[in-house]
C-alpha cells in the first residue's frame, strides 16, 4: 500500500476507535481544563514516535459521537482529514517534531467534552493524552446577576412600603465635628391619643 492508501485506511479506522474512546471516558481523565466562554484554550501532546507517523486530535462528548478535528503526518498537517461540520477557522493544530498542539478559539459551551491526542504506531492506536474541557457559559453568570438585581429591587420596594405604613424615622445631625446621630422610632400602632415628646439635651 502507498502512503495515501495507508493514511486513508488509518483515518477511516477511527470508527473502530470510538469504542476505545468510550471506554476511556468511563475510566479516568488525565486532566481537566475549565475556561470561560469566548476564551482561547490550547492542548499540548508529546510526540511518542521517533519516526514520522500519523497523529490525530479527536473530540468526544458525553452524548455525541467522536469526531476528528485535525490530522497530521510527521510535522505536516493533512488538509481535509477531519469530520464534517468542524469549524476549521476556530481550530488551529500545530505539528512539531516533539509535540503537537491544538488551539480552540472563542470556545462555547458546545465545545465541552473529551479531547484526545492519538498516534498510529503500526497497527496500534495509542492515546497519549486525554483532556476534559469544561466551558462555563455566559448564560449562568447573567442569570446570577439578574437574580441579584431583582432581589435588590424587591427589597427596596418592600422597604418603601413598610415606611409608608406609618413607621417614621427621625434623624438628628449634630454639627461642629460631632458624629452623625440618628434616633429612629418605629411606630407599629398609631393612636391619636398618643403623643411622643423627644427632648435631646
Amino acid at each position: 500500500l502507498d502512503l495515501t492508501s495507508t493514511l486513508t485506511a488509518n483515518v477511516t479506522s477511527l470508527t473502530c476507535v470510538c469504542v476505545l474512546v468510550r471506554l476511556l471516558d468511563s475510566l479516568s481523565v488525565s486532566q481537566t481544563v475549565e475556561v470561560e466562554a469566548g476564551d482561547t484554550v490550547t492542548f499540548s501532546c508529546r510526540n511518542v514516535s521517533d519516526v514520522p507517523t500519523l497523529s490525530t486530535w479527536m473530540r468526544a462528548g458525553r452524548t455525541s459521537k467522536p469526531f476528528v478535528i485535525s490530522t497530521g503526518y510527521g510535522t505536516s498537517p493533512l488538509t481535509g482529514r477531519h469530520s464534517d461540520g468542524i469549524q476549521q477557522s476556530r481550530f488551529v493544530a500545530e505539528y512539531g517534531a516533539s509535540f503537537i498542539n491544538l488551539a480552540i478559539m472563542k470556545v462555547s459551551s458546545s465545545d465541552s467534552g473529551w479531547y484526545y491526542c492519538l498516534f498510529y504506531l503500526g497497527m496500534d492506536v495509542v492515546v497519549v493524552n486525554s483532556t476534559w474541557l469544561l466551558v462555563h457559559g455566559l448564560f449562568g453568570s447573567a442569570v446570577i446577576i439578574l437574580v441579584l438585581v431583582i432581589g435588590g429591587l424587591v427589597f427596596r420596594i418592600a422597604h418603601q412600603r413598610k415606611l409608608r405604613k406609618g413607621q417614621p424615622s427621625l434623624s438628628y445631625r449634630f454639627n461642629h465635628g460631632v458624629p452623625l446621630f440618628k434616633l429612629r422610632i418605629h411606630v407599629r400602632k398609631i393612636s391619636s391619643a398618643l403623643i411622643f415628646f423627644i427632648n435631646i439635651f
